[in-house]
């Protein structure tokens, strides 16, 4: 886990993410305190309904309390998984780690002018 910044934090999840690994979801889910969080996908080889489900409720849980979670997904397993799912239609997905620093350094820049929480990127 990477801490880009104090309102900005990172995690990158490895390997098959299946049955044996939602206790580790949870537990990268749980370290990642700032208000937004981006969780890096490009790595997974292999994305269950189960660990799938335990991100969109985190996006939601963030969601409702003003904060983001944001997905970097490459064009690997993780995105056509989110695709077929429909959780890229209103989880922010981006293919690289960059594009997405990029883009919730700017959530971040126009919370503080509006004052107003994360507006969803809308994927395209």
């Amino acid at each position: 886990m990477i801490a880009y910044r104090p309102d900005i934090g990172v995690a990158l999840l490895r390997g098959d993410l299946d049955l044996t690994a939602e206790q580790s979801v949870r537990d990268v889910l749980a370290a990642l305190l700032e208000p937004t969080a981006i969780l890096d996908l490009t790595s997974v080889g292999l994305l269950s309904a189960s660990c799938l489900g335990l991100v969109v409720r985190e996006a939601g849980e963030r969601q409702r309390r003003g904060h983001a979670l944001a997905l970097v997904a490459g064009d690997g397993l993780a995105l056509r998984v989110l695709r077929i799912s429909g959780a890229d239609t209103w989880i922010p997905v981006f293919p690289s780690l960059s594009d997405a620093v990029r883009e919730v350094d700017s959530w971040a820049s126009d919370q503080v002018a509006a004052g107003s929480p994360h507006r969803t990127h809308s994927p395209g």
